[in-house]
């Protein structure tokens, strides 16, 4: 089904009021959209394989892919424009597509992809970071563009504006940022801060910002108010992401989905995406659900897919939040040249500044309460750390988006000339923080650290593209020390209490334990009693000429295995081998 048949399906659809070539030019509009919008996407990840192959030259090692894709998003801007205003007009952002369609596989990916030992590791950190430090944040930047506005200095708001930017202008995407930490190696730890928050925060600027904007419609009669739906939809939220992520684990565990793989990746696509559908049509935030549901999903229903959907489940989420991204970006850098903006440079100069500020006010605070809370676990966050910290707080593509949606939203309390200035203030700051930070971060952390190390950019802000979950990266990386004495580290031991009710209660229950499931050989084939799906030594085909034998990992094929029956080309080769 076509864009512009849809189109004409929809024109129909209003009464027939239109003429057939108005539906028929509506048709031609909506094919261009899609052939712009595609060509720029294929060529845009184009020239990230290229950045990815010549990333040793040193002219650009420092140059994160996001703004490679800016960039060229900035460059077809440019050539539309300058052919002319009706082909400037093909380029539409529906910011309802981006949350539906965009922002979902973004989200998921990150929780599923997420290394869960780090993460509940370091939880309460992180939880500290994202929320109070968003809170902080939006407080630092709405009150600061409140007041500066009545001065004169910046473009004056009223307080709900002021907030409503302030959350907006919170969401934190440091995605250049992490493909540069994970070239450089960097502490564990402070990749999973960083990481972690910007996770969770997005999340909770999405949930702020809809608390915001629900004052607009008069849907609260005071702030006490607000806080509790800010609360309750934060948490039930979260409810709903594991409820649906542990039924898809039982409904993965009872059946024998394994034996069919197309069907079973169909359905774990189809419970990857309910989630989010199902808060927002509970009027809770999809966000939230879909980032738990990732979380929880990757726990138990990873472990109860076959090894052929784990591969093609994994690779398939990478390759749409990958494509998504890339999407964002490359609308970000068209919009330059493309949209009716309004620039007020005070309103600009004095945002960065505040962003700056809120950061500030976030990491170092915190940071020092969360050391003193840690002082004698001997985990504590450096002054380097926290520095690289507030330099990584990039605004990216959920601000930008945020800020279309108030644009687009039907805000009479708003004039469209302040939704101009926030929709332009928004991008500049947007792409001045990718550009400046996201490209300056490495050399930041080659001077912080001491040395220079070889960098190879990643295009996945979680690990490696194309290598598959670790079956043993979960929390069972919670255990006791080699010695044997039941003695847990500072780590191990926070996380203790959860890992014993997990393996007692929650593993035998929602994932498949290995005497659960025998493998099914295929047809004429038999295999060792031991071998199940959720081992590291699962069989391989070996393609070759004669046609395929199954193998351990190991290569351990000639004891593992049995021969099959002759194809025919091998019995027409054996019979003229005998005739000769």
């Amino acid at each position: 089904m076509t864009a512009a048949a849809m189109a004409g399906w929809l024109a129909m659809g209003e009464g027939g009021g239109r003429s057939a070539e108005e539906i028929s030019l509506e048709e031609k509009a909506q094919s261009w959209n899609l052939v712009v919008v595609v060509t720029l996407l294929g060529v845009c990840i184009f020239c990230t394989y290229l950045l990815l192959a010549t990333s040793s030259w040193r002219c650009i090692k420092y140059l994160p892919e996001s703004v490679v894709t800016i960039v060229l998003g900035i460059l077809a801007g440019s050539i539309l424009t300058l052919s002319g205003q009706t082909l400037s007009n093909l380029i539409t952002f529906d910011p309802q597509t981006f949350f539906i369609y965009m922002l979902p596989p973004i989200i998921f990916e990150s929780g599923y992809s997420l290394h869960k030992g780090n993460f509940f590791i370091n939880f309460g950190s992180i939880l500290v970071f994202a929320v109070a430090g968003t809170l902080i944040s939006t407080l630092v930047v709405g009150l600061g563009t409140y007041v500066l506005g009545q001065m004169k200095v910046s473009y004056p708001l009223t307080m709900l504006d002021s907030l409503t930017f302030g959350s907006l202008i919170s969401a934190t995407d440091p995605v250049a940022t992490l493909a540069i930490f994970h070239a450089l190696d960097v502490n564990p730890t402070l990749y999973m801060l960083v990481f972690g928050e910007s996770v969770l925060n997005d999340a909770v600027a999405v949930v702020l910002f809809r608390t915001f904007l629900s004052f607009y419609e008069r849907e609260h009669d005071s702030w006490t108010s607000a806080i509790l739906q800010f609360v309750f939809v934060s948490l039930f939220s979260g409810v709903v992401g594991v409820i649906v992520a542990l039924f898809s684990a039982l409904v993965f565990k009872l059946t024998r989905l394994y034996q069919h793989p197309s069907l079973e990746a169909a359905l774990m696509f189809v419970f990857a995406y309910l989630p989010y559908l199902l808060a927002e049509a509970l009027n809770l935030s999809g966000i939230m659900a879909i980032l738990f549901a990732g979380i929880v999903m990757s726990h138990y229903t990873h472990y109860n897919l076959s090894p052929t959907t784990q591969m093609t489940a994994q690779q398939t989420f990478r390759t749409a939040a990958l494509m998504a991204e890339t999407a964002i970006f490359a609308y970000m850098g068209l919009s330059l040249p493309t949209l009716q903006h309004r620039f007020h440079v005070g309103f600009i100069i004095s945002a960065m500044v505040l962003i700056l500020l809120g950061r500030a006010l976030n990491i170092f605070p915190l940071s020092f309460l969360i050391n003193r809370k840690s002082q004698n676990s001997g985990m504590k966050i450096s002054s380097k750390e926290q520095f690289i910290m507030w330099f990584s707080g990039l605004r990216g593509a959920i601000a930008f988006s945020l800020v279309l949606n108030m644009q687009s939203h039907s805000l009479t309390a708003v004039s469209p000339e302040t939704k101009a200035v926030l929709v332009t203030t928004t991008l500049i700051v947007v792409l001045s923080t990718i550009f400046i930070f996201g490209g300056g971060t490495a050399p930041l952390l080659e001077m912080l650290l001491g040395e220079k190390k070889e960098i190879h950019i990643a295009v996945s802000k979680t690990s490696e593209m194309g290598a598959p979950l670790d079956l043993r990266e979960s929390m069972d990386d919670w255990r006791y020390n080699e010695s044997g004495t039941g003695n847990l580290s500072v780590a191990s031991r926070r996380a203790a209490g959860f890992e014993l009710y997990d393996k007692q209660w929650f593993i035998p229950i929602f994932r498949v334990l290995e005497h659960e499931r025998p493998v099914e050989a295929p047809h004429g084939f038999h295999l060792p009693s031991s071998s199940h799906p959720h081992e590291r030594e699962m069989l391989l085909r070996e393609e070759n000429e004669d046609g395929w034998t199954m193998r351990s990992d190991k290569g351990n094929s000639n004891s593992n295995t049995r021969a099959r029956s002759k194809s025919p080309r091998e019995r027409t080769n054996n019979a003229s081998a005998a005739s000769s």
